[in-house]
């Protein structure tokens, strides 16, 4: 029977089509992907051409004033793809940022290094371990730039910095 039905040009057309357009659909990652070859995607899109600077909008972030915590009604969990995601941000290292510029830029980040997004809740939390040891330009560098960056994925996080002794 199958013998039969491949000898037609029709079956056998049909067959061939049915394996490109599944090769197609995995190759392209799948049904989001696919619809972005015939359609506008469903994802945002971002500007390539122009760099943001990675503080733009952050302010968007915080609430006016935070709500106070009600223990009946628990956060909403924050959305799986972060609404504040810009796309590429400038990264510079002309000037050596302060810890206290850093700590003026980023009033929602908790002592000990610790944010959690107010107005829901995160999905995931993070850790983030820095060993460090006489490079306090570097250390000025990555908090200036890190901060930000898991802001806008909506994480609740902390930042550890380890300092590094000789021996042992």
């Amino acid at each position: 029977m199958l013998r039969r039905l491949l000898e037609r040009p029709c079956s056998l057309a049909l067959l061939v089509g049915c394996q490109f357009a599944f090769v197609a659909y995995f190759s392209l990652g799948g049904f989001r992907n696919l619809t972005a070859l015939f359609g506008r995607g469903a994802g945002p899109s971002f500007d390539y051409s122009r760099t943001r600077d990675v503080y733009e909008n952050l302010s968007r972030l915080l609430p006016p004033r935070p709500p106070p915590p009600d223990p009946a009604r628990p956060l909403p969990y924050c959305p799986e793809r972060s609404p504040f995601l810009v796309g590429p941000l400038t990264v510079t290292f002309a000037r050596v940022p302060s810890l206290e510029l850093i700590r003026a830029k980023n009033p929602g980040v908790g002592p000990g290094g610790r944010y959690r997004p107010p107005l829901c809740e995160a999905r995931s939390r993070t850790a983030v371990i820095v060993p460090h040891r006489n490079r306090e330009s570097h250390l000025g560098h990555l908090l200036y730039y890190l901060h930000p960056f898991l802001q806008r994925q909506q994480l609740h996080y902390g930042i550890y910095v380890v300092h590094q002794v000789r021996g042992g």
